[in-house]
């Protein structure tokens, strides 16, 4: 299986994991993409958008790409008002930080509008949509205009978390030609009864893969992995045999079965000293007298 991975060029993330049955499966929803389940709850309703958290827009200046930085001005307004305080410093955003921070905010107000499209659409029989808050504020706090069939632009601005979309069509339209239905359930319904509890068959063995799902890639690098581990236990004693041992820890290891009287293991290595000879020769006489004149002769290749 490694190996498949490795020619593969693929990494183990990158591993296909095989879709139990008859469990849930949680992700989000830009996982959940392409994917189509019976029965999807959508939970978490009421989390607010980047846009309009705390830790959203929030910044001293915002980027944008067509209208440059925005920037918030720190004003000291200790001249013109009369304060006997030393300094009256006022945070002043400007018109181009405004402007950045509404597109930035309608920018993400259309990403937020793509994901729930997104995770409504992948229910094949029933789709819930689950969120919290008071019962009270969420249905007196929408009216019931509406344009052109829509909500109102400025009450779409202002609405910050799935759940006042879902509300707010609900109020606008009264309940009519609407798909879906809204329903409030309040603490004392939630008794364990109501709840139920998932009933255990019998323990689950975790050392147990019969009933255990997998490809035949996995399955063959177990069978080897337990093969290899069967090998190990026969042949524990040779593994742990070091490959290389001295003279010494020879004979430290046999000891116990053997009879050391009269054996001397040579530790060192006896210097072997060379042989002493001597080699002389005599050097060709390259220059010859030649009356009682030295010449010499030059021999060059043809």
């Amino acid at each position: 299986m490694i190996d498949k991975i490795i020619s593969s060029g693929n990494d183990l993330e990158e591993v296909t994991d095989l879709v139990p049955k008859n469990a849930v499966s949680l992700m989000t929803i830009h996982k959940s993409k392409g994917l189509e389940f019976k029965y999807v709850f959508v939970l978490q309703m009421n989390r607010k958008f980047i846009g309009h958290s705390k830790d959203g827009l929030s910044g001293k200046y915002i980027i944008n790409r067509e209208k440059g930085i925005g920037i918030k001005y720190l004003a000291d307004l200790k001249d013109q008002i009369n304060t006997n305080l030393p300094k009256l410093n006022v945070v002043l955003e400007t018109l181009t930080f405004q402007e950045n921070r509404r597109e930035e905010r309608r920018a993400s107000i259309s990403e937020e509008m793509r994901l729930l499209y997104v995770a409504m659409t992948r229910a094949e029989k029933k789709l819930y949509l689950v969120g919290k808050g008071s019962k009270e504020k969420l249905t007196q706090q929408f009216g019931t205009d509406v344009e052109n069939n829509r909500l109102p632009v400025a009450l779409r601005d202002k609405i910050a978390t799935y759940q006042d979309w879902v509300m707010a069509l609900d109020t606008a339209f009264m309940r009519k030609d609407l798909k879906f239905t809204v329903r409030f359930v309040e603490a004392e319904d939630l008794t364990p009864e109501a709840i139920g509890q998932v009933e255990v068959q019998a323990a689950v063995d975790a050392d147990d893969l019969s009933n255990n799902r997998q490809t035949e890639d996995i399955k063959r690098a177990l069978t080897v992995l337990e093969s290899v581990e069967k090998l190990n236990q026969l042949y524990a004693p040779a593994i742990d045999l070091p490959s290389v041992r001295t003279p010494s820890q020879l004979k430290v290891f046999y000891e116990p079965v053997m009879d050391t009287e009269g054996v001397d293991i040579m530790d060192k290595k006896e210097e072997v000293q060379p042989l002493e000879t001597t080699t002389s020769f005599e050097l060709p006489d390259f220059w010859a007298k030649n009356e009682g004149h030295w010449s010499c002769s030059w021999f060059s290749h043809p």
